[in-house]
């Protein structure tokens, strides 16, 4: 029986509860059933920080699986969630293969870079963005409108997206697997050569009291309410939301790639 199907490898945790603890040994990797959970670095510690928000069909503790070290988070669920438990010994027989062999040395060093980045992130202050969510907001939605020909025709067609899913993803679709590997998108904007949408363009989102507009560290960069967000130039790499209309254009202004997000 594949692991994933066996009833002995699920577990439900309710809000509140911590899944696992920063410093522990790291002996399974969680796949989110169903749920949403919250990854904090140095939990109950004046220096706190939530890194990120998970949902269904996302993972965690891979990092430490992988690098073979304890815990570099603490992980706890903010909904009702269920896991399965992925053993290592299946994710390593997977390795083993002649494939998995010419792999492992890539996805060691991707998961090296991607803790020290993160390490660095947190001691500039950058998780603040990452608060933990209240109940007032659990249930407020924003509306992504497109307001050009070209925003229109990314959106193939739609005029309005509704958000209410945090944090919320945003990238160019592609029909290549690989890019499905390294983009997780919520929206997929579709776009014909030369592309101007980066595969992971921006995210909103949101803390205790306010929404951001987050740059994915594309390339291209994004003007949001007249303010540069993300690129190559030095830019901050977030901006938070008004009230009311936000003017949204994803690289620059003559790319006519121009949004309306409305909170």
């Amino acid at each position: 029986m594949n692991q994933s199907q066996n009833p002995d490898n699920i577990r439900q945790f309710s809000p509140g509860d911590i899944i696992i603890r920063e410093g522990d040994n790291s002996d399974f990797i969680y796949l989110i059933r169903s749920g949403t959970v919250k990854v904090i670095n140095h939990y109950e510690k004046e220096n706190e920080s939530v890194i990120t928000f998970l949902g269904t069909g996302e993972a965690f503790g891979e990092l430490g699986v992988i690098l073979h070290r304890n815990r570099l988070a603490t992980v706890i669920a903010i909904t009702d969630v269920e896991v399965d438990l992925i053993d290592p010994e299946e994710f390593n027989h997977l390795l083993d293969t002649e494939l998995g062999q010419r792999l492992q040395p890539v996805i060691r060093t991707m998961a090296e870079r991607i803790r020290v980045t993160g390490i660095k992130l947190s001691e500039l202050g950058y998780n603040i963005v990452f608060n933990s969510v209240s109940d007032d907001n659990s249930n407020r939605e924003l509306k992504l409108i497109a307001d050009s020909d070209l925003a229109l025709k990314a959106l193939q067609g739609k005029e309005v997206v509704n958000i209410n899913k945090f944090p919320f993803r945003v990238g160019r679709f592609s029909e290549k697997k690989s890019d499905s590997l390294f983009h997780k998108n919520d929206l997929n904007l579709y776009e014909e050569k030369p592309h101007k949408i980066s595969l992971s363009q921006f995210s909103i989102v949101r803390t205790e009291e306010n929404f951001y507009f987050v740059d994915r560290n594309g390339g291209i960069g994004n003007i949001v309410n007249g303010i540069k967000v993300g690129g190559f130039e030095g830019n901050n790499n977030k901006v938070e939301l008004r009230k009311g209309e936000n003017i949204i254009f994803l690289g620059k202004e003559h790319y006519k790639l121009k949004f309306k997000l409305i909170l």
